[in-house]
């Protein structure tokens, strides 16, 4: 359990991260507002964005990059948007698993007296399926069939549906009895025919969907991620020339600026963009780790009469746009998968008092699971750039311990508030500039990456993301 110390401590730390992140919010809202699709909000991804979502001579799909493009869209404790071990698609077919067809009670109540009024059409309707077929329907054939209702009648529906689109004319020659008893049910009982119909054609929408989810192939609209690999269509995603390009255009860039005075050997008082300042602890604030080796805080080089400017810069910033519309269930149900109107329906039903789709048990909690900032989530906008460049300008601080630190070409890491990854050896920062101004005594220290990121496209290479713009179906897709 948590002293008050280390919660005041939390609770410090999580503001500096949270001024940051509104900054950063505010400056790419500013910025870039035509190309966001929705409500840019900065994230945390420390493996960074797999850009190369095609690749090689058969131009097949990046498995790193849908993985995770599909996973869904988290905020944590401290107000950071991040994505997490959950897959968008099998919380979507979990809970499609957990969705019925069915009918409202007063449309019920016109089945029941129908039935009543034309129960020998009806029954001259199975009798003829049962005899052209010349085997009688099994409570097996009914449940197999996932038809609603589960009755002969109910299953007799949905062969219709499954195997003739629900068009009597399209029944073969074969089953001629039971072509002119259906006809003769389906004017006897207009209001059931029209029922039955509707909740057949929406059961085989529904296991389409169910289906096409989870076993993409090539057959179904999958994308191609190997010689015998699918996984389920999103997209369109932007040519991976244009991200290759975009990413290489380093003036498309923002800039966050952080000042911090009032060094002590707990804290420092931090101002983001000239926002308000807030004190935070000074060993959360900033980690440094150079040449490889040794670790160093902010405490290291400063005093209680120092000054600190700190400008982050993002070059190359660009705009993966991935929305689920390649992946929309068509409407014969042979490709796609995914079919927002299912969800709106049954999100809107629990209670099943309309005729329709309805969401049933306790697994997928509607308050819970559907509506901005909930679980069923995805980013459908990533914001990515290069790795930020970072320059500090060190005042009134001591100047020997930066100038034999920071050393030119050699190679650093920075990690802000604990969270910011700036870089790492593995990611070939180093320290590009020393330059100490010999009038005012400050020194100035500038860290980048050695290489830019969007040459060949390769299936491992990953881009620094700044955040995305998150979805949240089924009213925000």
């Amino acid at each position: 359990m948590a002293t008050s110390n280390q919660a005041r401590n939390l609770a410090t730390t999580d503001s500096g991260q949270q001024a940051f992140a509104s900054a950063l919010q505010k400056k790419l809202t500013d910025v870039f507002s035509s190309q966001l699709d929705g409500t840019f909000s900065p994230m945390n991804v420390s493996n960074g964005f797999y850009w190369g979502i095609q690749f090689g001579p058969n131009n097949y799909y990046n498995s790193k990059s849908l993985n995770q493009m599909e996973l869904q869209a988290v905020n944590g404790s401290n107000g950071i948007m991040t994505i997490d071990g959950a897959n968008f698609i099998t919380t979507y077919n979990g809970i499609l698993n957990n969705i019925i067809y069915g009918f409202s009670d007063a449309d019920q109540a016109k089945l029941d007296q129908e039935a009543k009024n034309t129960a020998s059409q009806m029954q001259a309707v199975i009798s003829s399926w049962e005899n052209d077929n010349g085997a009688p329907i099994t409570q097996s054939d009914i449940t197999d069939s996932k038809c609603h209702p589960a009755t002969k009648l109910g299953y007799i529906f949905q062969q219709v549906q499954d195997n003739w689109n629900g068009d009597i004319n399209k029944i073969p020659s074969l089953y001629n009895s039971f072509r002119v008893a259906y006809q003769n049910y389906k004017v006897a009982a207009q209001i059931s025919f029209q029922l039955y119909s509707a909740s057949a054609a929406a059961m085989s929408k529904l296991s389409a969907a169910r289906a096409n989810s989870l076993n993409p192939s090539a057959t179904n609209g999958g994308l191609q991620t190997a010689a015998n690999s699918y996984s389920a269509a999103i997209g369109p995603f932007p040519t991976q020339n244009k991200i290759n390009g975009d990413l290489q255009t380093l003036s498309n860039k923002a800039e966050i600026s952080l000042s911090l005075s009032k060094f002590s050997s707990k804290s420092t008082s931090l101002s983001v963009s000239g926002g308000a300042a807030i004190s935070i602890p000074i060993l959360d604030f900033l980690s440094l780790d150079l040449g490889g080796s040794a670790s160093y805080s902010l405490d290291t080089f400063t005093s209680s009469s120092s000054t600190v400017e700190m400008t982050i810069t993002y070059e190359g910033i660009t705009f993966v746009g991935v929305p689920v519309t390649d992946g929309n269930l068509s409407t014969n149900n042979t490709t796609g998968w995914y079919d927002n109107h299912i969800l709106m329906q049954a999100v809107g039903n629990t209670d099943q008092k309309q005729t329709g789709y309805s969401l049933q048990g306790s697994e997928y909690p509607v308050n819970q699971y559907f509506g901005a900032g909930k679980e069923f989530s995805r980013i459908k906008t990533w914001v990515i750039s290069q790795q930020p460049k970072i320059s500090m300008k060190f005042c009134n601080a001591d100047t020997n311990a930066v100038t034999s630190k920071f050393k030119e070409h050699s190679e650093a890491s920075v990690k802000l508030f604990g969270i910011f990854g700036i870089g790492s050896v593995s990611q070939d920062y180093s320290v590009s500039k020393v330059d100490t101004d010999t009038s005012t005594g400050c020194v100035t220290v500038e860290m980048g990456p050695s290489k830019v990121i969007g040459t060949t496209p390769a299936n491992d290479s990953s881009a620094y993301v700044i955040g995305g713009v998150a979805s949240y179906p089924p009213n925000d897709i």
